[in-house]
């Protein structure tokens, strides 16, 4: 490696993904869940380790998507991330339209170990990947991208996001609701509730929409009124927080929820 600039080693790749995800998240370990293609088992191990946290290394784009199927609460993933070679240009299209087909939101990032080539860059996008890059690789543009492509996959468009002036917001990074200087205890699918409209903030969500972000795919098959025994959980633990903060919590009556702002909080 010289002047910040790495060689095609698909080991490198995860390297300073997990430093990129460990330096974010260092306060909230086993936040992130990632699921990578065709990663070595000894980067993979080093991965366990480095994050403290699951990190599952599929052979191909197939047993990835039957990882996806069966991801629970406990096992969301938040990326995908694989390594091509020069001659895998048609798998990297194969692999980026299979995603897309059911989970439209997961960040899908591809690395090929050969020298840019604009034109499978655009086949690749154009096919739903968020972006595909190319050794030798600068660290510095591998990190930025990864991060642009989880921040415009989920809505990042800031960390915080205030419904209650200085006393009430959501921690994008450290994916938190905070009352009054303290966290409030949401599960992973309550966070999620909380974050969607916390995006949209003042504006009334759908239930689809809500159950969407929650499950990161278009292919869902639970009730929608599901979404309303999540707000229900939500409302209770910030009433339990801070009592009148629930208030903040609205139902739209006929289609779904919104996280109304106080007049001087920003969104």
């Amino acid at each position: 490696m010289k002047g910040g600039t790495l060689k095609a080693d698909s080991s490198f790749c995860l390297h300073l993904y997990n430093e990129f995800w460990y330096g974010l998240h260092r306060t909230r370990r086993n936040l992130m869940k990632l699921l990578v293609i065709n990663m070595p088992a000894d980067v993979q191990t080093w991965l366990v380790e480095a994050q403290h946290g699951p990190i599952v290394d599929e052979v191909d784009i197939f047993t990835a998507l039957d990882s996806l199927r069966r991801e629970s609460e406990s096992t969301r993933y938040d990326a995908l991330l694989e390594c091509f070679t020069h001659e895998d240009a048609a798998r990297a299209t194969q692999s980026a339209r299979l995603v897309r087909r059911t989970h439209s939101a997961l960040p899908l990032i591809g690395i090929a170990s050969c020298a840019r080539d604009p034109t499978k860059r655009a086949t690749f996008l154009e096919s739903g990947g968020d972006d595909l890059l190319f050794f030798p690789l600068h660290r510095e543009e591998l990190l930025a991208t990864i991060g642009a492509c989880v921040r415009r996959a989920y809505g990042h468009n800031t960390s915080m996001v205030h419904f209650a002036g200085d006393d009430g917001f959501v921690d994008l990074h450290t994916r938190r609701v905070m009352v009054k200087g303290r966290p409030v205890c949401l599960t992973s699918h309550e966070y999620a509730i909380v974050e969607v409209l916390a995006l949209s903030m003042g504006r009334a969500v759908g239930r689809e929409k809500m159950l969407q972000h929650v499950y990161r795919r278009v292919d869902f098959q639970v009730d929608t009124q599901i979404v309303d025994v999540y707000v229900a959980k939500i409302r209770k633990k910030l009433r339990l927080h801070e009592s009148g903060f629930e208030k903040h919590l609205q139902t739209n009556r006929g289609f779904g929820f919104a996280l109304m702002p106080t007049s001087d909080s920003a969104s």
